[in-house]
This record gives C-alpha cells, sequence and structure tokens, in this order.
C-alpha cells in the first residue's frame, strides 16, 4: 500500500468520547484512535499527534486561512485531523474530508404533562414566546426553502448544462 511503513502527524483534540486522551505515555484513547489504530495497522503506518495551539477546530479567517486544526489541514502540518468537523463549502475549499459518519440528534425534555380534558396541555409546557419563535422560525425556513429551490434550478450542475446554456 502506499502508507507503508510511513509516519503521518495527526492533529487531534479532546472530544468525548471520540477522543479521550491526548498523552502518549499513557496511550491514546477514544473511538476514532481506535479506528485510526485499526487503519494504521491494517496499512501500515505509524503516527504522532500534535494538538492546534489555539485549541479550536477551524475557523475561516478574514484573509481566507483557516485556525486550529483545519488551518493545520491546509498549512500541511499535519496529515490528518481527527475531530467533529461540519461540512462547509469554504472547509471542503482547505481541506479534504471522510464521509461523515456521525450525526447528532437534539431534543427538548420537558415534564409529562398533567391528563386534561382538551389539547391545550400539549402546549402547555412552553411559553408563547417560545411557540411564537417556533412559528415564525418554520415560516422563514420555508421561504428560505423556496429561495434555494427557485436560484438551484438556475445554476447549471454539470459543465454540459453549461455548455447548452450558451
Amino acid at each position: 500500500m502506499a502508507l507503508t511503513g510511513h509516519h503521518l502527524t495527526v492533529g487531534a483534540q479532546t472530544w468525548n468520547p471520540w477522543i479521550k486522551s491526548l498523552d502518549a505515555s499513557l496511550g491514546y484513547e477514544g473511538v476514532l484512535f481506535d479506528a485510526l489504530n485499526n487503519i494504521a495497522e491494517k496499512l501500515n503506518f505509524t503516527y504522532s499527534v500534535i494538538s492546534p495551539a489555539d485549541r479550536q477546530w477551524g475557523t475561516e479567517l478574514p484573509n481566507g486561512s483557516f485556525s486550529g486544526m483545519i488551518g493545520m489541514c491546509q498549512r500541511k502540518e499535519v496529515d490528518v485531523a481527527l475531530g467533529p468537523f461540519a461540512l462547509s463549502w469554504s472547509r471542503a475549499k482547505a481541506a479534504d474530508f471522510s464521509t461523515v459518519f456521525h450525526f447528532d440528534d437534539y431534543g427538548i425534555m420537558t415534564p409529562r404533562p398533567k391528563r386534561e380534558a382538551d389539547l391545550s396541555g400539549v402546549a402547555k409546557p412552553l411559553s408563547w414566546q417560545v411557540w411564537t419563535s417556533l412559528v415564525i422560525a418554520v415560516c422563514v425556513s420555508m421561504v428560505v426553502g423556496v429561495i434555494i429551490n427557485i436560484v438551484t434550478d438556475h445554476i447549471p450542475k454539470t459543465s454540459h448544462d453549461l455548455a447548452e446554456s450558451k
């Protein structure tokens, strides 16, 4: 394989349970290191781990460069970075991303409403301000979705479409 005998530099910082320990003397721990160790064993390479000095995952700076681990990838300071990187267009121009393998689901937990004869028990856990904000957010999301749909319908999807539009 292409990585046989190579030594890679890996960027990482603590992110439980995915990256639990970055202490080389104790051994690297966490789900991502378990996966990296399996890949390293199969492809016969070694690695060392460094953390970004600014302790950031990666934020785009005004000059187009990135901070954090995305910046380390962009500047070729690391070969691989492990972490919870949200994929965006600007980040995709700075670094290559793997396939997404984890999604977070968030929820709101409230006490169970008391049994009532009418259906108002469903609405009572949240204040009128929250319900108003929710309705506004849904309406704005629908409008933005329609606008995005209209705009993207006019963008050529392939070079063939671009040639046909001329």
